[in-house]
């Protein structure tokens, strides 16, 4: 059942490090559980009140029940939902859905949402006085446990609600589109017709592209928000989750071969504001498309990818400010739009091999494609898309990089079947 699958949808070792990573800047533990409740993922460094009460094999199992019942309150409730665990702390669940169905839960806890009461350490008391642990213990490490506003912890639990429900749906979503394209493929081949399998072909890679996120990139994105959220700047936090989501959200929904340039500017622009929040002044962005520019037709993940490889390996490895622009004109015939970064560089040897690429291109029918997302990718599904007139150049300037993506300007309705 997809509900005891969570692990072939949501990469485990992303999780554990996640996990510690957002614990060590906000102080609040983290569990990622199935529909059972049982975690598939957790937090294994607990200290004070939580260390005390799971070194009994009586409180972690409580510990456990804590947990799933908060998961199950948050299915219920399709939401974030605030409970007290067994021992008396703050529990905050959030639910896990795959194509609407439930398949686990992330539980924040370890801490305080409010000062506790001396009513409130009574209750504690009671509800631990079978486990066999001395009083004071309990009572002073309960009181040293940290207060966290429910503000804080309500914009925690959003942010990794978000991200894990989304990658999970992302990945779910991806691996089925991938079998229905073997199948498609499969039957094509045996039928001998080619311009069908060229066809299926396009189809497959456009939407296995659109399914592809870079793991060190969502990886650094956490860092990130926690960080924000460490800093008290709760506000950015979510400024970047929402962004992130934004990213997620086209890669799982787009549907269509060709969009307007200004839906996909939407997704660059998403991208660019993680990176200018992970880069802050090291970073600057100019953009200058015209209004006209905008309605140009072109596949879906078209320009992102560009942006992305100029900010990997142009703008990260340099030193001290750098400039990306992006800048685009339009004839009667034809749009072009330059993706330009004053980064380190492109080595000879890179721009030889991407030479030699489209050149075969232009002689041939080339059906394998390397495995992600880059400039030979974009390249070919601009040509499969538009013609062998259309696609990408690239440029070495005195300081830096330029990619310049040439399309056609005409209504989709024309465009041209390969």
């Amino acid at each position: 059942m997809i509900s005891q699958d969570l692990l072939k949808f949501i990469d485990k070792d992303t999780l554990d490090r996640f996990i510690h990573s957002f614990a060590l800047a906000t102080g609040i533990a983290v569990d990622i559980n199935d529909s059972q409740g049982y975690p598939i993922a957790a937090y294994r460094d607990y200290y004070g009140f939580c260390r005390l009460i799971r070194s009994t094999p009586q409180g972690v199992q409580r510990c456990l029940e804590s947990n799933a019942k908060v998961g199950y309150l948050a299915a219920a409730t399709m939401g974030p939902v605030m409970e007290s665990c067994h021992g008396g702390l703050t529990l905050l669940g959030a639910p896990i859905f795959i194509d609407q169905a439930y398949i686990g839960s992330i539980v924040c806890g370890q801490f305080h949402a409010r000062q506790p009461s001396p009513s409130d350490i009574s209750a504690m008391l009671q509800k631990t006085a079978d486990l066999g642990l001395h009083r004071q213990e309990l009572v002073e490490n309960f009181m040293l446990m940290e207060v966290i506003s429910p503000e804080k912890s309500q914009a925690a639990c959003d942010i990794i609600q978000l991200v894990a429900g989304y990658i999970a749906e992302l990945v779910y979503k991806s691996n089925m589109q991938q079998e229905l394209a073997k199948q498609k493929l499969k039957a094509v081949e045996e039928a001998k017709a080619r311009v069908e399998l060229e066809n299926a072909l396009r189809t497959a890679e456009l939407r296995g592209l659109q399914a592809q996120i870079r793991p060190h990139f969502l990886f650094n994105t956490f860092n990130t928000i926690t960080r924000l959220i460490t800093l008290g700047d709760t506000a950015r936090a979510l400024d970047i989750t929402y962004a992130l989501s934004g990213l997620l959200r086209f890669n799982l929904e787009q549907q269509e071969e060709v969009i307007p340039l200004k839906k996909e500017m939407v997704h660059v622009n998403n991208y660019l504001l993680i990176q200018q929040t992970r880069l802050g002044k090291r970073l600057s962005v100019n953009i200058n498309l015209s209004d006209r520019l905008l309605d140009v037709l072109l596949p879906p993940l078209t320009i992102q990818p560009l942006v992305e490889n100029a900010c990997i390996h142009g703008i990260e490895p340099k030193e001290g400010l750098s400039t990306l622009t992006i800048i685009g004109r339009q004839t009667q015939k034809k749009a072009v739009i330059d993706i330009i970064d004053n980064g380190i560089g492109i080595s000879e040897k890179a721009l030889s091999e991407f030479a030699a690429f489209r050149e075969s291109c232009l002689s041939s029918l080339r059906l394998h494609l390397p495995g992600r997302i880059g400039l030979r990718n974009v390249h070919r599904r601009l040509q499969l898309t538009f013609g062998q007139g259309y696609g990408l150049e690239l440029h070495r300037l005195a300081k830096g990089t330029r990619v310049r993506v040439t399309l056609p300007v005409q209504p989709k309705s024309d465009l041209k079947e390969n």
